[in-house]
């Protein structure tokens, strides 16, 4: 919980003339579905819900190596300026980050619940 307070707390610059990777709005969709199924804390989330979160963070975390790479190679070949590279480095280090560890924290709950 204290990873996932912090990833949320320190969310980088925005960077304008990027194109984010689609598992953004999955995990922020897989995300927004548990924390609505959480606000009644006598109901559980559905296996749905968890594997949902648990799939958007796997393919972001793919995405987001892709993404990496191929920021690095623009920034190699002069494509891309640094200043750029570096916050889109930055943003795709959050995502990837916050939403494990948000998935993590909703497996541990569960696991905890005995569910």
């Amino acid at each position: 919980m204290n990873q996932l307070h912090e990833d949320l707390t320190r969310s980088p610059a925005e960077v304008s003339d990027w194109q984010r990777p689609a598992s953004f709005g999955k995990g922020a969709r897989a995300l927004a579905a548990w924390i609505d199924a959480t606000k009644d804390p006598e109901a559980a989330p559905g296996a749905a819900v968890l594997e949902a979160m648990e799939d958007a963070s796997k393919r972001l975390a793919a995405e987001c190596q892709a993404d990496r790479d191929n920021m690095l190679q623009d920034v190699a070949l002069q494509r891309t300026p640094a200043e750029t590279a570096r916050n889109v480095l930055e943003m795709l280090a959050w995502a990837d980050s916050a939403l494990y560890h948000a998935w993590r924290l909703a497996e541990s709950l569960r696991i905890a619940a005995g569910r």
